[in-house]
């Protein structure tokens, strides 16, 4: 017996980038006849939820198929034919052209559904736009790196099937597209945030995820120069990332800015001193500083130092006279000199 996977029909879709997939049925004698669509609005809404992805059946659900069709839908199939055919088992069976396209649907029972949109009744547009649409399928299905677009409110638009694999499995979601959602919504919020504050343009975002291991470059999905929603693309993860950025990450957590900067100067300090066995004079060569400048540093921030390694060295001539405050002349001692010569 075939079994369906939910899985294997979110792949149909990968594969072709339809809105709809004709599902037909055979009768005992051989031929076929067009029972309804597999609707890819209704897959990947069911498949939201990562989980549902295992669910198997006996055959496509009623669930998935839809017998309402646009025709805006009706002439993607013209545009795009031949188009795929799939049985109730979610199994290939053949491609139909404009001409069997068109004999199935007229022995179809189905309903055109009105909306309150306005329809494209130009076809000249209406084929701009579906040859549009199958471009962006395709780019957006086979790129390199996991993909997902969200809108303003936070409800997924697309996702790749990179992002189910390397992110959804794999991050702190629990493979529940709903978490991912929440998390994004509020990550995106808190990035936009930064770049302002920063002053800097929020069209195109870069940010390193550390939970997720991945750096982040997010760009705005704009209809008519109105921000809909936002693209995020998943790079490799780099570890080293921008000073403003860890800067950042430390204000969210309380600490105030002179602390943050003294902690990194700390840390610097320190990795210089462990470099150079803790040799106060190599140090400040290294960092260009004074010896004494160092010292100063070191008492200040409280950083220990393992006395054993401790270098002795006294001040040179030159830096007791450069650091040696200079004493005040008084008019009189002046006078006296002048007189002297």
């Amino acid at each position: 017996m075939s079994i369906v996977q939910v899985s294997d029909l979110v792949r149909i879709f990968f594969k072709h980038p339809l809105s709809y997939i004709p599902i037909v049925d055979e009768n005992p004698g051989g031929d076929s006849y067009l029972i309804g669509f597999l609707s890819r609005q209704k897959v990947f809404h069911y498949s939201s939820d990562k989980e549902r992805l295992e669910n198997r059946f006996e055959r496509i659900p009623d669930i998935f198929l839809s017998k309402e069709i646009l025709p805006e839908h009706i002439w993607e199939f013209f545009e795009k034919s031949p188009i795929p055919v799939y049985n109730l088992f979610a199994q290939y069976l053949t491609t139909w052209d404009k001409h069997e396209i068109n004999y199935y649907l007229k022995n179809f029972l189905f309903t055109v559904k009105s909306y309150n949109t306005k329809p494209i009744e130009n076809q000249d547009e209406l084929q701009n736009l579906t040859e549009k649409y199958h471009l962006l399928e395709m780019i957006f299905s086979s790129f390199p790196f996991p993909m997902l677009a969200l809108d303003v409110e936070g409800n997924s638009i697309f996702y790749n099937e990179l992002f189910l694999k390397d992110i959804l499995d794999k991050g702190p979601f629990k493979k529940t597209l709903a978490l991912a959602e929440s998390y994004f919504k509020e990550l995106i919020k808190d990035i936009i945030a930064h770049y302002i504050l920063q002053n800097r343009p929020t069209d195109l975002m870069e940010w390193n995820g550390k939970e997720i291991k991945r750096k982040m470059i997010i760009t705005n999905i704009t209809e008519e120069k109105e921000i809909i929603g936002y693209l995020m693309i998943f790079l490799p993860y780099q570890e080293s990332f921008s000073l403003e950025e860890y800067i950042y990450q430390e204000l969210k957590k309380g600490l105030d800015y002179d602390s943050i900067i003294d902690n990194i100067e700390t840390n610097i300090i320190k990795s210089f001193l462990d470099k150079n066995k803790q040799n106060i004079t190599h140090t400040a060569e290294e960092l260009r500083i004074k010896r004494t400048t160092l010292q100063n540093k070191i008492k200040r921030l409280n950083i220990h130092i393992i006395e054993e390694m401790v270098d002795h060295k006294k001040p040179s001539q030159n830096e007791e006279k450069q650091d040696r405050p200079k004493k005040s002349v008084s008019k009189k001692q002046k006078s006296s000199k002048n007189k002297i010569k």
